[in-house]
């Protein structure tokens, strides 16, 4: 069974630094992946600097389930290629670390 997740996204403030608070969206979504003990993983494993881990984490997961869902349409399919090696190198480059 997924694991079923909520995203809220709210424009906090313009590019000046002026607030905003301003609700875009909000919306649940489905993952095969525990996306808590990815998110640990990835920092661990340093992949990306810590502070763009979980926008990193979060945008390629649901990047990948789109892209696979839609992968038999041919603009998806050549991307789903490229995709699919691009998450295998980041798995092989992975570190192993011991576990505290």
């Amino acid at each position: 069974m997924p694991h079923t997740y909520r995203i809220s996204l709210t424009h906090v403030s313009d590019h000046r630094g002026n607030p905003v608070q301003l609700p875009i969206c909000e919306f649940k979504f489905t993952n095969h992946d525990d996306l808590g003990k990815i998110i640990e993983r990835a920092t661990r494993n340093a992949i990306v600097p810590e502070k763009n881990i979980e926008a990193f984490c979060l945008g390629l997961k649901l990047l990948t389930e789109v892209v696979m869902e839609h992968r038999d349409k041919p603009a998806f399919a050549e991307f789903w290629i490229s995709l699919g090696s691009f998450i295998r190198s980041i798995k092989h480059t992975e570190t192993s670390t011991p576990e505290n």
